[in-house]
């Protein structure tokens, strides 16, 4: 680590310790790889490529929202601390780009957008709806609700996490790389089949702009009430060209997320006689389901909301 490094990893490791209270009993050491990740779809990748051979952290809380993620001094000594850390790596850990300058040599960081090619925001699946719509330019984030970009980056994770293991338990470690890749090019059929057959339409309207590699992968368009990040709220104008958007199309399901207010969603739903339905962004963990980490159970949860907005058989 820089020489500038060493005082802010000094003093947040004191302040650590302190938090964590100093007379407690000393803590048994756990020899294994440390992984630290930001999202539920790369917590569930690393453990179930890890296994009992790594150590996996989410450090976003459940419930909590990645946009808008501010890390405790707790957290970054986690960073520190640990061997590899898997980040997005475009347009929604804007804290890691000054905690990533101060990591020491050996922390090895993984940039899932390095391993999967990353959509521009308000891009091909996004309908402009004006001048109100975000312009193309920054990055997309959401990178993860495509199976098959998550295969990619589970390939280069695979690679990563063997590195860091005992050799005697590289070919286990491997072997599971290689299920969890067959298991999201499972989900990416099963979600094709449901999403592809004679549905009424193919345009979905959300309350977070978070679905267009999902809209890329299963050639959808996504109208949204939110933009990429949020945290911000529509205008009136912008509401009433979304209330046109969706009569024009015939849309009358507002797909909603669960660490979003769903207040201007429901207004919006009455406005055009319509309903709404849960879509976890698989994001983070939503406490008030028993769905957990695993990312294969929420995009399948996900399906039968997807389904109805889009009036599949």
């Amino acid at each position: 680590m820089s020489s500038a490094g060493l005082p802010i990893l000094a003093l947040l490791l004191a302040g650590a310790l302190v938090a964590a209270g100093c007379t407690s009993a000393p803590q048994a050491t756990d020899d294994r790889p440390s992984v630290v990740v930001t999202l539920l779809a790369y917590q569930w990748l690393a453990t179930a490529i890890g296994g009992d051979s790594v150590v996996v952290t989410n450090i976003v809380p459940p419930g909590s929202s990645p946009h808008e993620f501010d890390p405790t001094p707790r957290d970054l000594v986690r960073l520190y601390e640990a061997d590899l850390v898997l980040v997005n790596g475009v347009e929604i850990e804007a804290w890691f780009t000054q905690a990533v300058k101060d990591l020491p040599s050996s922390v090895k960081v993984l940039r899932a957008a390095d391993s999967a090619k990353p959509l521009l925001a308000a891009g091909a699946h996004t309908i402009s709806l004006g001048e109100s719509d975000e312009e193309e330019g920054p990055n997309d984030p959401h990178l993860w609700l495509d199976p098959i970009r998550l295969a990619a980056v589970g390939d280069d994770l695979t690679d990563a996490l063997a590195s860091l293991v005992p050799v005697e338990e590289r070919e286990s470690l491997v072997a599971r790389g290689q299920s969890v890749h067959r298991q999201l090019l499972d989900l990416n059929a099963t979600i094709g089949t449901a999403l592809g057959g004679d549905c009424a339409r193919r345009t979905i309207l959300t309350t977070h702009d978070s679905m267009a590699y999902l809209a890329d992968r299963y050639d959808l368009s996504v109208v949204s009430i939110l933009g990429i990040s949020p945290d911000e709220e529509p205008s009136p104008a912008r509401l009433q060209q979304i209330a046109e958007a969706a009569t024009e199309r015939g849309i009358t399901t507002i797909l909603v997320e669960p660490n979003i207010s769903t207040a201007t969603a429901q207004a919006l739903a009455e406005q055009i006689h319509g309903t709404t339905q849960p879509l976890d962004p698989v994001e983070s963990i939503n406490p008030h389901t028993d769905l957990g980490a695993d990312y294969l159970k929420v995009m399948t949860a996900n399906l039968p909301s997807l389904e109805v907005a889009l009036g599949c058989p």
